[in-house]
């Protein structure tokens, strides 16, 4: 449910910095065709990791939630320095809330596959039915 959460928080970021740019008569949010692709992709990849959340075995599940929860925590943190930020979060204090869930939630994310319990080897069908005898012959 976390990736969820900040898929939707960074479309709902996206949007109010757009919208902030037409409110204050600046025209549109120019953003350049490779800044589209960074954005829809990112947008993809987390809406794409539940699906892989569910599917996965644990082990694999763990190692990309740790993976994929730094990266997208140093993203956030590299992230909050940003001019486009800061632009907006001095006039806007719901921007800036936005962005603090959008880089706490990965941490979240770090923290909680780091605390998972790994994975217990199963044992084998023939250690499960082992037969005791008491001394009888056949």
């Amino acid at each position: 449910m976390l990736w969820v959460f900040i898929a939707l928080v960074l479309i709902a970021r996206s949007m109010q910095a757009g919208l902030g740019q037409v409110a204050a008569g600046k025209g549109t949010l120019q953003l350049s065709p490779e800044m589209q692709l960074w954005g829809t992709g990112g947008t993809l990849v987390i809406f794409a990791i539940p699906f892989l959340c569910i599917t996965l075995r644990d082990s694999l599940n763990r190692a990309m939630n740790l993976l994929l929860g730094i990266f997208f925590t140093v993203a956030g943190i590299a992230g909050t320095g940003s001019e486009l930020v800061h632009q907006f979060a001095a006039s806007n204090t719901s921007f800036y809330l936005m962005d603090t869930a959008a880089t706490i939630a990965p941490a979240l994310i770090l923290f909680y596959a780091y605390r998972w319990p790994k994975a217990v080897p199963k044992p084998k069908e023939e250690d499960d039915m082992r037969v005791i005898t008491s001394g009888s012959k056949m």
